[in-house]
């Protein structure tokens, strides 16, 4: 069984990983991939912008650093054998940094930004400015960016 970034936005992850230990066989594997926004390579221009994405998360009862807790979390749910690795999604490219900083401006511009605002996360003026450092970084030739993903394995006894 496999769960690639889910956790990172449940208010009880160790629910969701016992449950998923209830459900698969004796012998059977679980395995978990979410971010660690904590550790993620960002252009200083948008660390105001991460930061907002944090609270989001933690408004909406999830975990923007949950990747470095799932081993833990596996161990907590009662798996007998866990292991962790990690992994990083580059935008180094000129296509990668288009696409991820106009994914990150359709955000900023659609319902996450607006609840951004009515949640008193951010103002429109800071969402302008969000969406103003994306649009200057990526037409930088030098722009990248790096997500962290840590993944983790269970064994089930």
């Amino acid at each position: 069984m496999f769960a690639n970034a889910v956790l990172e936005h449940l208010g009880e992850p160790l629910k969701a990983l016992s449950e998923m230990k209830r459900v698969v066989k004796s012998g059977g594997v679980v395995g978990v991939r979410d971010t660690d926004q904590g550790s993620h390579v960002y252009p200083e221009s948008l660390k105001v912008y991460l930061a907002a994405m944090q609270q989001m998360w933690k408004h909406n009862d999830g975990n923007p650093f949950i990747g470095r807790e799932l081993r833990p979390l596996l161990v907590q749910a009662g798996f007998v054998s866990t292991q962790g690795s990690a992994t990083v999604d580059c935008f180094g490219t000129a296509e990668g940094v288009k696409f991820y900083a106009e994914t990150n401006q359709s955000m900023i511009r659609g319902s996450y930004g607006s609840t951004m605002v009515e949640r008193g996360i951010a103002t429109r003026t800071e969402l302008e400015s969000f969406d103003d450092a994306f649009e200057q970084w990526k037409k930088r030739p030098d722009a990248f960016a790096g997500i962290c993903y840590c993944e983790a394995l269970g064994w089930k006894a």
